[in-house]
């Protein structure tokens, strides 16, 4: 009888992982690429010529990262709680994170769009809370 409780326990506790924490862990794996591409794409406005590959990089990679954030964050069951013990940001950042990427993704390259850029970098690091 000892056994199968500790079977059954094995079962469960393996499912609520595999239901509950794999999604979290993904979605904490997009908010470090996100940080990664924010250090690495940081630059291109200022040292990219138009029509440089970078911009088109930026641009396919920002829009990636919004749209994977967003679908993993909705994945995620029960979200108000995981989010109210603080292991994930609340929905509202994680909104403003999609609406921030998204709009850098477009003006990514534009030589005009440089301050604005540099601010929506910035209000994703805050969302996310970064330390780039």
């Amino acid at each position: 009888m000892e056994y199968f409780i500790c079977a059954v326990l094995g079962v469960l506790g393996y499912l609520g992982a595999h239901f509950a924490l794999k999604p979290v862990m993904a979605l904490l794996a997009t908010r470090e690429a996100i940080a990664k591409a924010l250090v690495l794409f940081r630059n291109v406005d200022a040292m990219s010529a138009p029509g440089d590959a970078r911009i088109a990089k930026a641009k396919a990679k920002y829009h990636e990262l919004a749209n994977t954030f967003i679908a993993q964050a909705n994945s995620i069951p029960h979200y108000a709680v995981w989010s109210s013990l603080h292991l994930i940001p609340p929905f509202e950042d994680i909104h403003e994170v999609h609406a921030n990427l998204m709009s850098l993704s477009d003006a990514v390259g534009v030589q005009a769009e440089r301050e604005d850029n540099r601010r929506l970098q910035q209000h994703i690091e805050t969302a996310l809370s970064l330390k780039i």
